[in-house]
């Protein structure tokens, strides 16, 4: 069986909202740095308003060249 990307976005979309997430949109990953607590995530936001978040684990699914895939070489 053959998932197209909008599928498979849909479906990790609506299982992280089930849990209370949401994925935002229009958001972009500047810079990431991983410790043995997790990881800071550098954003910048629609706008341009630049903001730290501090997680558990990140999910790079933005292809080859992604920020996070890159940063976890």
């Amino acid at each position: 069986m053959y998932l197209g990307q909008d599928q498979a976005c849909a479906i990790l979309r609506d299982h992280l909202k089930k849990y209370g997430y949401e994925v935002e949109r229009g958001t972009t990953l500047s810079d990431l740095k991983q410790d043995d607590g997790g990881v800071t995530a550098t954003l910048i936001k629609p706008g341009g308003k630049q903001e730290e978040v501090k997680a558990k684990y990140v999910v790079g699914a933005d292809g080859a060249h992604s920020v996070v895939r890159h940063a976890t070489d």
